[in-house]
């Protein structure tokens, strides 16, 4: 029994220190560290912890502790995108919950020049813009980055 208590705290140390992408990667790192396991007690340890998919920042699958797996979640970062909000020289974009990470990372990697920066939570984004008086440009810049933005505006 200490053995696998032993070797499920590693688990939870690899899953929480990086990004392991499947049980592949993580039956590897686990051998690397001396712990030869079967994919069937890695299935049951991973089963155990609770480990569940996300979505990291760079939109690959990840495995982490505490999340659930969003049933029917959009396959695309524009489809995870529910709404967007202009005010003043910030708009507030709405996001399916653990989407908003990506969301920023895809406008902050995209850099138009209209976004000053972003902040994100698990399902809003916050975005810096540089002018408050042109939206549609703003909506012009952001359309190739997260198609069909335009659609999404809530008037004020």
């Amino acid at each position: 029994m200490a053995h696998k208590i032993e070797r499920q705290k590693v688990i939870l140390k690899l899953v929480s220190a990086g990004i392991v992408h499947n049980q592949e990667e993580l039956q590897a790192l686990l051998e690397e560290r001396g712990l030869i396991v079967t994919q069937a007690t890695l299935s049951r340890d991973v089963n155990e912890l609770k480990l569940a998919k996300y979505r990291a920042a760079d939109g690959s699958l990840c495995y982490r502790r505490g999340v659930t797996m969003i049933e029917n979640a959009p396959a695309t970062t524009s489809d995870g995108v529910l709404s967007i909000e202009f005010c003043g020289n910030m708009a507030v974009v709405k996001t399916h919950p653990g989407f908003a990470n990506i969301v920023a990372f895809s406008l902050d990697k995209e850099a138009p020049l209209s976004v000053a920066g972003t902040i994100a939570g698990d399902d809003t984004v916050f975005v810096v813009l540089r002018k408050s008086d042109d939206r549609q440009a703003v909506l012009d810049e952001l359309n190739p980055i997260l198609p069909g933005i335009a659609d999404k505006v809530i008037s004020d």
